[in-house]
């Protein structure tokens, strides 16, 4: 597995320096999604663990209908089937901003600051900033 991830990391490098906007577009969607899905996990998980104390506790009208005084009917889709739902849209719209908005905007944002660095910093410093 290390000859595997040397030789991704050179490729990666190697196409980084080639098509760095580019690159960098591709890196930025795969986080953006990833980072997405597990936020919809960690949010279903708290959700999951949040209805289990509320109807041990008391019903609020805002998230759930009373039945009788001691039950509660839960109304929210992902909570009727009591599994996860996956929101697909909202992980498309935070996959395109991450890798064509975000990416491309950080890219040349964070080149005009190295540039800057280099400007202010003596020249010493500059390269420590800079690597």
């Amino acid at each position: 597995i290390r000859k595997w991830v040397v030789r991704w990391y050179a490729l990666y490098s190697k196409t980084l320096e080639k098509y760095p906007v580019a690159t960098q577009m591709s890196t930025s969607a795969v986080l953006w999604f990833a980072g997405d899905v597990a936020a919809q996990r960690f949010e279903s998980y708290g959700n999951e663990r949040n209805n289990i104390i509320q109807k041990s506790n008391t019903c609020l009208e805002r998230d759930s209908k009373v039945k009788n005084d001691r039950q509660c009917v839960v109304t929210t889709e992902g909570e009727k089937e009591g599994r996860f739902k996956f929101d697909t849209y909202r992980t498309a719209v935070q996959t395109f901003y991450g890798s064509v908005l975000w990416a491309p905007v950080a890219h040349y944002w964070y080149e005009a600051l190295d540039r800057f660095a280099y400007r202010v910093a003596p020249l010493s410093q500059g390269r420590r900033l800079g690597t």
